[in-house]
């Protein structure tokens, strides 16, 4: 029994690919897919098949924000292609060696794979550390020599300088400004006052203080009074094989390992104890280096935990200080507790309603639990947020 309906197939020429037609009646002959020529098999093509991004000319006028910027190069002004979505900074060969003669040898190990470059897979020459300069921001990044027929440009600057500045698209063009961390507030003293909202003086002269003479004792204190023991179940060592990474990954753990061994952070040891290796990646797209400890915490003996200590007992009429448990941006630099708040009310569980006294900062009635109250006193006020006009 048929439903009716015809099965309707595609006649099709295996000669020229076209479907007005079937092969004998074919007059054009034997089609490469490759070339899209005629008269050889794509396995017998002897075109180029080296393709190269087609990028818009600088001199074309258009409406389009044009991607070049001029930038410096170890002193060198280059003209430079923006290009946030290349996941590497590439240079011709041929221009290196012509404006770079004193820096003309770069690690022919360190080398890349690059893909999605007019659908082919590039592989760079080496690399360099290069001091880039642009609209007076000075950065270091890595650049990768490539052969000179797979960009029709000089240079493209990729997403790897996305950490160090920020790159801004409009209208007028493109600029540059670097990106600001938290290290650096040394250098610029002058914003001080307009980036932190700190009022009280005292405190602020020991922030400025601690900010610039912090020192990062993390690499240069080899050893530490502190000792950890760590008691098991039994003696028997966890041993687990090192899990399967790409290429890149690999490449991404030695040169941790290495920067750890270089700052003398870590050192080498022979154990019978070893746990796999795991990249966790940030929100910035760069990896975190983590150890699998997870079949030897099921050994460890854990440490008893001491009974609660009993919480201090108040009254209805006294007066307490609050604990701040919320803490938005900018306000990790304030008093962490508030206060003077009058006990109204007593609850279960050491739990108590208060009610503020004064117009000062936090909630008129709340209720909080005894570890986070603290008896009240004058000697409080420069610890704890409250008005000038709060009842004594």
């Amino acid at each position: 029994m048929t439903n009716g309906r015809k099965n309707h197939t595609i006649k099709r020429c295996y000669n020229c690919g076209e479907t007005d037609h079937q092969s004998p009646a074919c007059t054009k002959g034997i089609k490469c897919f490759k070339c899209n020529g005629y008269g050889h098999k794509s396995k017998e093509c002897q075109s180029s098949t080296n393709k190269t991004l087609k990028i818009q000319d600088e001199k074309v006028s258009t409406d389009v924000v044009k991607p070049y910027k001029e930038a410096k190069i170890n002193g060198v002004t280059v003209k430079t292609f923006i290009d946030t979505g290349s996941d590497a900074n590439l240079i011709c060969e041929s221009y290196y060696k012509q404006n770079f003669p004193e820096n003309n040898d770069y690690n022919i190990k360190d080398t890349l794979k690059l893909s999605g470059i007019a659908e082919y897979e590039v592989c760079t020459k080496g690399s360099f550390m290069a001091k880039v300069e642009i609209d007076n921001v000075h950065f270091e990044t890595l650049m990768h020599v490539i052969d000179d027929d797979v960009i029709p440009v000089n240079v493209i600057l990729g997403n790897p300088i996305l950490k160090d500045v920020e790159i801004i698209f409009s209208a007028d063009g493109i600029s540059v400004k670097r990106i600001l961390h938290l290290t650096q507030i040394n250098d610029y003293e002058e914003e001080f006052d307009e980036k932190y909202d700190i009022k009280k003086l005292k405190y602020k002269d020991k922030i400025k203080h601690l900010l610039d003479n912090y020192n990062n004792l993390k690499t240069r204190k080899k050893e530490s009074n502190v000792k950890l023991k760590i008691i098991l179940t039994d003696e028997d060592p966890i041993y687990q094989t090192p899990r399967r990474l790409s290429p890149l990954e690999k490449d991404i753990v030695n040169k941790q390992i290495q920067g750890w061994l270089d700052q003398e952070v870590i050192k080498p040891s022979k154990s019978e104890y070893a746990s796999p290796i795991v990249l966790a990646k940030k929100k910035n797209g760069s990896y975190r280096l983590c150890i699998d400890f997870r079949k030897l915490n099921k050994k460890i003996i854990k440490e008893k935990i001491h009974a609660r200590t009993q919480a201090i007992q108040y009254e209805i009429g006294d007066l307490v200080a609050i604990k701040r448990t919320q803490f938005v941006q900018g306000y990790k630099l304030n008093p962490k507790y508030l206060g003077p708040y009058k006990i109204i009310e007593k609850k279960k569980n050491d739990r108590y309603v208060v009610r503020k006294i004064g117009n000062g900062e936090g909630p008129m009635n709340t209720t909080s639990s005894a570890d986070l109250m603290k008896p009240w006193s004058n000697g409080d006020e420069d610890e704890v947020s409250h008005s000038s006009g709060s009842d004594e």
